[in-house]
């Protein structure tokens, strides 16, 4: 039932990101309708794949960019940026292909940025993007591993969990070394 939740707030979102791109009523009611009457997104959100989780909140995290892009004012500190590192690291954690969207979306945070800085600052621009923007920026992978590291907590918690009894080396480390060992299998 979660994923056709999931399937159906998507719904909602893709008509706010369309009518928010757009500024149009209309646009954002055919995109949202679109979607809804589409067959592939029928069919995945009335399964229990990871794909719709996936896109849930590769959506969820362009709606809040966007959001994050049309900020008025003096760039700087917004809500959005912590929220946009946990939705990409609950991406990731759904599904490894979210590194690519994590990627993307970074890339397109820091061209806004730096667009929304030379529209407010002028010629001192880009030194001030490097040291504010692109130094913040840097902290959202760590706080993105740190969310998909947090979902693993179950799986830390359960000494009989897959793979939990693998490497008998030192106790501090060893639940860390056993998570690295899973994932290289």
């Amino acid at each position: 039932i979660v994923v056709a939740l999931l399937g159906i707030a998507s719904v909602v979102m893709t008509a706010r990101i369309a009518r928010r791109l757009t500024r149009s009523n209309t646009v954002g009611t055919v995109a949202g309708l679109l979607l809804a009457l589409d067959g592939v997104h029928i069919a995945i959100s009335r399964t229990a794949l990871l794909d719709m989780t996936l896109s849930f909140f590769v959506l969820a995290a362009f709606g809040v960019l966007i959001i994050d892009r049309d900020h008025r004012g003096t760039p700087g500190y917004r809500w959005t940026r912590p929220t946009l590192t946990v939705l990409l690291g609950l991406a990731i954690a759904t599904k490894w292909s979210g590194v690519y969207f994590a990627l993307v979306f970074g890339v397109l945070m820091l061209a806004w940025d730096l667009r929304r800085r030379h529209d407010h600052d002028g010629q001192t621009a880009i030194p001030t993007w490097l040291r504010r923007d692109v130094a913040t920026a840097a902290f959202m992978p760590v706080g993105a591993l740190v969310v998909y590291t947090a979902t693993w907590v179950g799986w830390f918690r359960n000494t009989g969990a897959w793979g939990r009894d693998w490497d008998p080396g030192s106790a501090s480390m060893r639940p860390l070394r056993q998570l690295l060992h899973y994932h290289e299998q």
